[in-house]
């Protein structure tokens, strides 16, 4: 069996991609696609599907729920302390500046402090954001301190059963949040905070089903992989109001992105050097990007120049390299160097036994 899904990497880079031009549109008048944000959902359902891969068995095995925890950090954490560092100095800077719209000092170090362990900062007086300076910031902690910890105690796939309750009830939920807020797009802010939960513990929880059902029923069927990634592009791209809209979001959820990555997981690679740099470079890309927007912007201020679509695609050429060269230079590096002191730690416990 193949350790790695070369397709569902790219698919994780093209819907990073899509959730850059979404905050690139939002802070400087780019018109965005309409449902960019389910992106959100599909990485949820592609951790489920690759974690149950990577740990499933371990876990069930014997893994403890506490080196599982410790090897989430370590995987998530070094990229995000650089993009909620550079958060963090802005804030500081606009604090410092007197900007009118800038936190005071102990809102500032509140946020911070709460950012710096990626928790949701109690400062709803300020923005209605659960992470005001680095707004994607919400969905890593969803997936760590929720379905990570719930997996962990899980055990995995071992047990199946509550997996599967799990799932359906956050589905059930899901769609009466979905109908409250007349949208998908919850769990970013406190207002829609609580319905996070139903949005990670139903994806995030479907992908570790689905790739159980996969590794005992490989589909037959297998499309070239350029294809899962038009077909997801296309998914990301209509503009549907109203009721319709909402239904389109459900579909998308419930059934178009499990079947994306049923179907991706086993799409013909000819090229897979492609879906390997955009999967590498996809993490790096979501905790980066948004205090990069927000400096973009402050340097445009004053200047006769009005970001357009040459001003996105530019920022896409300046942005994706350097997300690649720190998950390249920086992430792999790092991490590795932690795994190989925690292994010659264990070692020197063992011996001094």
């Amino acid at each position: 069996m193949k350790q790695r899904y070369v397709t569902l990497d790219a698919m994780r880079g093209v819907a990073a991609l899509f959730v850059v031009a979404r905050h690139f549109g939002g802070l400087h008048g780019v018109r965005e696609t309409q449902f960019s944000y389910l992106a959100v959902d599909l990485f949820f359902l592609l951790s489920g599907f690759v974690l149950s891969l990577s740990y499933g068995d371990r876990l069930a095995s014997g893994m403890s729920s506490a080196e599982f925890l410790i090897r989430r950090v370590i995987r998530l954490y070094p990229l995000y302390l650089i993009g909620i560092s550079i958060s963090i100095a802005i804030a500081l800077f606009d604090v410092s500046s007197g900007d009118v719209h800038a936190p005071t000092m102990a809102t500032w170090a509140a946020i911070s402090g709460f950012g710096l362990l990626m928790l949701p900062s109690p400062t709803q007086y300020f923005s209605s954001n659960i992470f005001p300076i680095l707004v994607p910031a919400w969905s890593l902690f969803f997936e760590l301190f929720v379905a990570n910890v719930l997996f962990a105690v899980l055990r995995g796939r071992e047990r199946i059963f509550q997996i599967a309750v799990v799932t359906v009830l956050s589905a059930v939920i899901l769609l009466l949040a979905g109908w409250l807020h007349r949208s998908l797009d919850i769990g970013a802010t406190w207002g829609t905070f609580v319905g996070g939960f139903p949005r990670v513990g139903f994806s995030f929880f479907a992908g570790v089903l689905l790739q159980r059902w996969h590794r005992a029923h490989p589909p037959r069927l297998r499309m070239p992989s350029w294809l899962m990634l038009l077909i997801l592009a296309l998914v990301l791209l209509p503009s549907i109001g109203g009721l319709p809209g909402l239904v389109y979001e459900y579909a998308c959820v419930l059934f178009v992105f499990p079947a994306l990555v049923f179907w991706g997981a086993e799409a013909v690679e000819r090229h897979g050097w492609i879906g390997t740099a955009l999967g590498d470079t996809s993490y790096a890309l979501y905790v980066i990007h948004y205090p990069l927007v927000v400096l973009v912007g402050r340097a445009l201020i004053g200047t006769n120049l009005y970001p357009g679509r040459w001003a996105e695609l530019l920022f896409f050429t300046m942005i994706v390299p350097i997300a690649y060269a720190l998950h390249r230079f920086y992430d792999e590096p790092l991490r590795a160097a932690i795994t190989r002191w925690r292994v010659q730690r264990k070692s020197h416990q063992v011996a001094a036994i």
